[in-house]
């Protein structure tokens, strides 16, 4: 199909269903699309049907590789609806090809079409919202460098409520002090390392640094349950975030459908 344009005023342009080919395929994508841009729809696509389709690899001319962004744009842009058998094709051919960035860059983006065009099969409205949230920070699991990297976001949010804490003062205490000095007229403040600790070991789930029995949140002064409920919710976000990497780094909940 060099040198070609493929059109079709109704219906399928280009029904390649359950078609396999062993060898290469010529398929530039400018027969099918007008647009200039692969991360972008065209003005009047042209519909192709490749669900099935499988091939040994793509070129727009010989000896030239298809770029794989180009043959993601036909699956994206051109099909009529989602279908997760062409992302998974074109992602194995590029894990194929020692190219495993490039794989899961297109189940990234299977799962973003997945999202958008059947948002019904991925169940009821708190599901979808999960699936986004998933995508935005672990990639769907394809992306546990942006996990972690949220993951230290996060303890250091719970690290500086810590160290904020022990600078409110509530009369003559702060809301983070000495234990020691609780029931006492005037509390003692905790060091800045002392507090930055106390914001760790409050938010980290299971891990401690012992600092907390010297250095603690005062439960009698007014703001000890709002830094208490801060650094709550900040731990339950780090427990996700770290279960997260976690299933993210073993691929155990891994998208395919």
């Amino acid at each position: 199909m060099l040198g070609s344009e493929i059109t079709n005023s109704e219906g399928l342009t280009l029904d390649l269903e359950n078609t396999h080919v062993e060898s290469k395929v010529f398929l530039p994508r400018d027969t099918l699309c007008s647009g200039t841009s692969a991360e972008k729809p065209c003005e009047q696509p042209r519909r192709v049907d490749i669900n099935g389709f499988k091939f040994g690899a793509l070129e727009v001319m010989p000896y030239q590789s298809m770029p794989w962004q180009e043959w993601l744009h036909l699956v994206r842009f051109h099909t009529e609806a989602y279908r997760p058998g062409p992302y998974q094709e074109l992602a194995s051919a590029e894990r194929a090809a020692g190219h495993d960035g490039n794989a899961r860059r297109i189940l990234i983006a299977q799962q973003r079409d997945l999202y958008d065009r059947a948002p019904k099969a991925l169940g009821n409205w708190l599901t979808r919202r999960f699936h986004w949230l998933w995508g935005a920070l672990a990639g769907y699991g394809y992306l546990t460098r942006r996990t972690a990297a949220a993951l230290l976001v996060a303890l250091g949010m719970s690290a500086c409520l810590g160290l904020w804490a022990g600078h409110i003062t509530d009369g003559r205490h702060h809301v983070a002090e000495r234990t020691s000095t609780f029931s006492d007229l005037t509390g003692r403040p905790c060091t800045d390392v002392e507090l930055i600790s106390l914001g760790l070991d409050r938010g980290l789930p299971i891990a401690t640094t012992g600092v907390r029995g010297r250095c603690d949140i005062d439960p009698d002064t007014n703001w000890a349950t709002v830094f208490t409920i801060a650094i709550w919710l900040t731990q339950a976000g780090i427990w996700g975030l770290a279960t997260l990497a976690l299933v993210g780094y073993t691929g155990l909940i891994r998208k395919t459908n």
